[in-house]
Formats: structure tokens, C-alpha cells, sequence
């Protein structure tokens, strides 16, 4: 989407404000006490405080952005290094050692794919053709949903490896278990779906699958939050679970 802003700036500009604010406010309502939320701003180590914190600040600079106007690679530079920052707290947040599954880097680098992969479904549906729907970077984002794919079967075979105390999460939970369901739903949307559509030609020309595409890529990163919310902390460990993001 970097070389085709234009007119558009404000429209993604926006687009950080709502998401940042909006997941502000679901904090702040989450807590006993929403004018909890500027403790949390106060503690600015502790995980959640680093989430809010960086999803402020986004927040913020989208809001200045929209107001401001500016094109081509200046909003580009900022949206990206919002988008990096609230990646990377949001990881903080996770990566805690009363976590084991969660407790890799492997998450960071999942977060960035699962973006990336996401910036490619609105980039290849971008607009439609006259003659089909996909654009001519499709198989750019094909490499780009394989390479996710991988990332993904390594960050879940991690979980099949840990072992006692830290194998909390059982493979065949998510496999076959209580989080199965979760589990494949997130496999089917975020890396079937689309590549069934990217391999059939005669999918990619029926003008309603740009709609599908995307739906299927919501749906999948929907799903692959819930499953990581449900990864659950050890016996005894504080603030077990973070349905908060």
C-alpha cells in the first residue's frame, strides 16, 4: 500500500486513531475502575502499561496525521513505525515466563507475518479489474501466506516440544482438544481459504471473491487471537488470563 497512498492518507491515518482509541477504551472499561487506566499509564515496565502506552501514542499521531494531511512516504514512515511499536508491546505483553507457549520470540516474528500477510490481502484486493479480481502481486502475497504458514506450524510444533513443567498446553488440545475447533477454524481462514483461491483461476475471476478473501483473513486473525488468549498460564501464576487484547 506504500506506493499507492495519495488521496488516501487520511483514510488510513483515521483508521490508526479509531483502532488505537478504541483499544484504549476497551482497557480502560476492562478495568474495576476506568481512571485505573492512568495508573497504568504511570507504570510505564509492566506489560500492559507498555500495550496501552504504544496504542496511545498511535493513536495520537493518526489523529495528528489525519488533521495534517501529508502524502506519500511520510505517513508511510509513521504508520509503519506505529504499527512496529504496538507489535512489539503487544508481544511484551504476552512473553512472560508464567506463559510458557507464548514465552519465544517466535511470537514477535508471528505477529509481523500475520500484519504483513494482512497488508497483502488489502493490497491484492485493492481494486478490481475488468477482467478478474486479483491483481498482478498475487503471487507476492502467495509467498507471503506459505512463509506465514511455516511460521505458524513452527510456533505450534514449539508447544508439541516443551516439556514438564512448561507443557501446560498439550499438542492434542489444539489439535483434537477443547481448542481444536479454534485452532482449524484459524488454519482454514488464514491459510486455506486463500490459497485455494490464489491457485484456482477460475475463482480468482468471480468479482465476489475479493470479499471472501478479506472476510477469510479477518476471520483468521480473529481466530488466531482467541486461540492465544486461551493459551493458559501456569498453576498459581498472577493475572492468568489477557482477554483484553
Amino acid at each position: 500500500m506504500i506506493t499507492g497512498f495519495g488521496e488516501k492518507a487520511e483514510r488510513y491515518s483515521l483508521a490508526v486513531f479509531l483502532t488505537g482509541f478504541s483499544a484504549v477504551l476497551a482497557v480502560a472499561l476492562g478495568l474495576n475502575n476506568p481512571a485505573g487506566i492512568i495508573s497504568l499509564l504511570a507504570r510505564p515496565g509492566a506489560g500492559l502499561s507498555i500495550a496501552v502506552i504504544s496504542l496511545t501514542a498511535s493513536a495520537v499521531f493518526g489523529l495528528v496525521i489525519f488533521f495534517r494531511k501529508p502524502m506519500g512516504m511520510h505517513i508511510a514512515v509513521i504508520s509503519a513505525s506505529a504499527s512496529a511499536l504496538v507489535m512489539y508491546s503487544l508481544f511484551k505483553l504476552y512473553m512472560i515466563s508464567t506463559r510458557p507457549a507464548l514465552h519465544t520470540y517466535l511470537l514477535l516474528i508471528l505477529f509481523i507475518a500475520v500484519s504483513v500477510q494482512f497488508a497483502s490481502v488489502l493490497t491484492v484486493t485493492g481494486s478490481a479489474r475488468s477482467d478478474g479480481v486479483f491483481r498482478k502481486n498475487s503471487p507476492a502475497a502467495l509467498s507471503i501466506l506459505c512463509i506465514n504458514a511455516v511460521l505458524f506450524a513452527a510456533f505450534i510444533l514449539r508447544i508439541k516440544m516443551l516439556m514438564p513443567p512448561d507443557r501446560i498446553l498439550s499438542f492434542e488440545q489444539l489439535t483434537s482438544g477443547s481448542l481444536s475447533s479454534v485452532f482449524w477454524g484459524a488454519v482454514l481462514s488464514m491459510f486455506v481459504i486463500p490459497s485455494v483461491l490464489s491457485f484456482l483461476p477460475a475463482l480468482r475471476h468471480q468479482s465476489a471473491m475479493n470479499g471472501v478473501y478479506r472476510l477469510s483473513a479477518v476471520l483468521g486473525i480473529l481466530l488466531l487471537s482467541i486461540l492465544i488468549n486461551q493459551m493458559p498460564a501456569m498453576a498459581g501464576a498472577a493475572g492468568g488470563g489477557r482477554m483484553l487484547f
